[in-house]
Protein backbone atom coordinates (compact mmCIF):
# COMPACT_ATOMS: atom_id res chain seq x y z
CA UNK A 1 0.00 0.00 0.00
CA UNK A 2 2.81 2.42 0.91
CA UNK A 3 4.71 1.58 -2.27
CA UNK A 4 1.63 2.36 -4.38
CA UNK A 5 1.37 5.78 -2.74
CA UNK A 6 5.05 6.43 -3.44
CA UNK A 7 4.63 5.33 -7.06
CA UNK A 8 1.62 7.64 -7.41
CA UNK A 9 3.55 10.56 -5.88
CA UNK A 10 6.58 9.95 -8.12
CA UNK A 11 4.30 9.72 -11.17
CA UNK A 12 2.72 13.06 -10.23
CA UNK A 13 6.15 14.61 -9.76
CA UNK A 14 7.33 13.15 -13.07
CA UNK A 15 4.27 14.56 -14.81
CA UNK A 16 4.98 17.97 -13.30
CA UNK A 17 8.52 18.07 -14.71
CA UNK A 18 7.60 16.38 -17.99
CA UNK A 19 9.23 12.97 -17.71
CA UNK A 20 7.63 9.59 -18.34
CA UNK A 21 8.57 6.89 -15.84
CA UNK A 22 9.11 3.35 -17.11
CA UNK A 23 8.23 1.18 -14.10
CA UNK A 24 9.06 -1.99 -16.03
CA UNK A 25 12.74 -1.08 -16.10
CA UNK A 26 15.01 -3.10 -13.82
CA UNK A 27 16.79 0.01 -12.56
CA UNK A 28 14.40 2.84 -11.79
CA UNK A 29 16.88 4.86 -9.69
CA UNK A 30 18.37 6.92 -12.58
CA UNK A 31 14.89 7.89 -13.70
CA UNK A 32 13.89 8.99 -10.19
CA UNK A 33 17.17 10.92 -9.86
CA UNK A 34 16.47 12.71 -13.14
CA UNK A 35 12.98 13.61 -11.94
CA UNK A 36 14.38 14.94 -8.67
CA UNK A 37 17.07 16.97 -10.44
CA UNK A 38 14.56 18.51 -12.84
CA UNK A 39 12.18 19.34 -10.01
CA UNK A 40 14.92 21.06 -8.00
CA UNK A 41 16.14 22.92 -11.11
CA UNK A 42 12.57 24.08 -11.79
CA UNK A 43 12.18 25.34 -8.22
CA UNK A 44 15.55 27.12 -8.28
CA UNK A 45 14.72 28.79 -11.59
CA UNK A 46 11.34 29.97 -10.34
CA UNK A 47 13.02 31.30 -7.19
CA UNK A 48 15.45 33.34 -9.31
CA UNK A 49 12.50 34.75 -11.26
CA UNK A 50 10.85 35.80 -7.99
CA UNK A 51 14.14 37.27 -6.81
CA UNK A 52 14.28 39.32 -10.01
CA UNK A 53 10.71 40.53 -9.45
CA UNK A 54 11.63 41.56 -5.90
CA UNK A 55 14.69 43.46 -7.11
CA UNK A 56 12.57 45.22 -9.74
CA UNK A 57 10.16 46.24 -6.96
CA UNK A 58 13.02 47.68 -4.90
CA UNK A 59 14.34 49.59 -7.93
CA UNK A 60 10.82 50.92 -8.63
CA UNK A 61 10.59 52.02 -4.99
CA UNK A 62 13.86 53.95 -5.34
CA UNK A 63 12.66 55.60 -8.55
CA UNK A 64 9.41 56.65 -6.90
CA UNK A 65 11.38 58.00 -3.92
CA UNK A 66 13.49 60.13 -6.25
CA UNK A 67 10.36 61.43 -7.97
CA UNK A 68 8.73 62.11 -4.60
CA UNK A 69 11.78 64.07 -3.45
CA UNK A 70 11.64 66.13 -6.64
CA UNK A 71 7.93 66.83 -6.02
CA UNK A 72 8.72 67.75 -2.43
CA UNK A 73 11.28 70.29 -3.68
CA UNK A 74 8.67 71.64 -6.10
CA UNK A 75 6.28 71.99 -3.17
CA UNK A 76 8.89 73.96 -1.23
CA UNK A 77 9.54 76.15 -4.27
CA UNK A 78 5.83 76.85 -4.83
CA UNK A 79 5.36 77.52 -1.11
CA UNK A 80 8.11 80.09 -1.21
CA UNK A 81 6.64 81.70 -4.34
CA UNK A 82 3.18 81.72 -2.74
CA UNK A 83 4.50 83.45 0.40
CA UNK A 84 6.39 85.95 -1.74
CA UNK A 85 3.26 86.68 -3.79
CA UNK A 86 1.24 87.23 -0.60
CA UNK A 87 3.85 89.69 0.70
CA UNK A 88 3.82 91.59 -2.58
CA UNK A 89 0.00 91.67 -2.68
CA UNK A 90 -0.04 89.88 -6.02
CA UNK A 91 -3.10 89.51 -8.22
CA UNK A 92 -5.65 87.05 -6.79
CA UNK A 93 -5.54 84.85 -9.90
CA UNK A 94 -1.74 84.53 -9.73
CA UNK A 95 -1.90 83.81 -6.03
CA UNK A 96 -4.60 81.16 -6.49
CA UNK A 97 -2.64 79.53 -9.30
CA UNK A 98 0.56 79.40 -7.24
CA UNK A 99 -1.26 78.02 -4.20
CA UNK A 100 -2.99 75.42 -6.36
CA UNK A 101 0.35 74.34 -7.86
CA UNK A 102 1.74 74.13 -4.33
CA UNK A 103 -1.15 71.94 -3.18
CA UNK A 104 -0.88 69.69 -6.24
CA UNK A 105 2.85 69.26 -5.70
CA UNK A 106 2.25 68.33 -2.06
CA UNK A 107 -0.43 65.78 -3.00
CA UNK A 108 1.71 64.26 -5.75
CA UNK A 109 4.69 63.96 -3.39
CA UNK A 110 2.46 62.17 -0.88
CA UNK A 111 1.25 59.68 -3.48
CA UNK A 112 4.75 59.04 -4.81
CA UNK A 113 5.98 58.35 -1.27
CA UNK A 114 3.00 56.03 -0.76
CA UNK A 115 3.67 54.06 -3.96
CA UNK A 116 7.39 53.90 -3.13
CA UNK A 117 6.53 52.46 0.28
CA UNK A 118 4.27 49.83 -1.27
CA UNK A 119 6.91 48.79 -3.81
CA UNK A 120 9.58 48.72 -1.10
CA UNK A 121 7.53 46.57 1.24
CA UNK A 122 6.50 44.30 -1.64
CA UNK A 123 10.12 43.91 -2.73
CA UNK A 124 11.30 43.01 0.76
CA UNK A 125 8.40 40.59 1.27
CA UNK A 126 9.33 38.86 -1.99
CA UNK A 127 13.13 38.89 -1.61
CA UNK A 128 13.58 37.59 1.95
CA UNK A 129 11.60 34.33 1.62
CA UNK A 130 13.05 33.77 -1.85
CA UNK A 131 16.59 33.95 -0.49
CA UNK A 132 15.72 31.41 2.20
CA UNK A 133 14.14 29.19 -0.45
CA UNK A 134 17.26 29.35 -2.62
CA UNK A 135 19.49 28.50 0.34
CA UNK A 136 17.21 25.59 1.19
CA UNK A 137 17.32 24.23 -2.37
CA UNK A 138 21.08 24.57 -2.67
CA UNK A 139 21.85 23.09 0.75
CA UNK A 140 19.42 20.13 0.79
CA UNK A 141 17.71 19.52 -2.55
CA UNK A 142 16.82 15.93 -1.66
CA UNK A 143 14.79 17.04 1.33
CA UNK A 144 12.67 19.27 -0.90
CA UNK A 145 11.84 16.37 -3.21
CA UNK A 146 10.98 14.14 -0.24
CA UNK A 147 8.78 16.87 1.24
CA UNK A 148 6.99 17.25 -2.09
CA UNK A 149 6.40 13.50 -2.34
CA UNK A 150 5.11 13.44 1.25
CA UNK A 151 2.82 16.34 0.40
CA UNK A 152 1.38 14.37 -2.53
CA UNK A 153 0.82 11.28 -0.37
Amino acid sequence: MQSEAIITAINALAEKVGIAVDWTSSNIVPCVQEIANKYVAMKITSSYVWLGIGIICIIAALVFLLIANRQSKSFDNYSQQCRQAKKENADDEDLKMLCKKRDNAKELAYWYYFVATLFGIGGVVIIIPTIFTLVKYYMAPEIQVIEYIQYLM
